[in-house]
């Protein structure tokens, strides 16, 4: 997790408890529901709304066939950019909607489509 992933998760679970001191006993149950929140919420600083025209120029670049590239080569892709500094937890949960073939083949126009709704939504 990044600091500020961390920073925004303690603030979070210590407004819902209504504490000035967080008490870690109850902290493990709320983790993963912060987390699905900070995920789905614009909190994040990246330059993410050109996360689209981000993933096909690069996979333009790298793909043999046009269409597609494969799984780790994505997600090589995510992980080194310069222009979206996508945290590894960002990074895992687009790649979740990625939909590999048997060969982890990823075809990238419609990933980088679905990314783009996802940011959006």
């Amino acid at each position: 997790m990044s600091p500020k992933e961390i920073n925004y998760l303690l603030r979070y679970y210590a407004m819902k408890e209504g504490l000035e001191q967080i008490n870690y006993t109850n902290f493990a149950d709320d983790l993963y529901t912060a987390r699905f929140m900070l995920a789905n919420s614009r909190t994040m600083d990246t330059n993410l709304e050109i996360i689209e025209s981000v993933l096909l120029e690069a996979c333009q670049k790298i793909s043999q066939d046009g269409e597609t590239v494969t799984l780790t080569e994505l997600k090589n892709i995510m992980r080194d950019s310069k222009q979206l500094i996508l945290t590894p937890f960002q990074i895992a949960m687009l790649l979740g909607f990625s939909k590999p073939n048997r060969d982890a083949q990823v075809k990238f126009k419609p990933f980088a489509k679905v990314c783009q709704e996802k940011i959006e939504a």
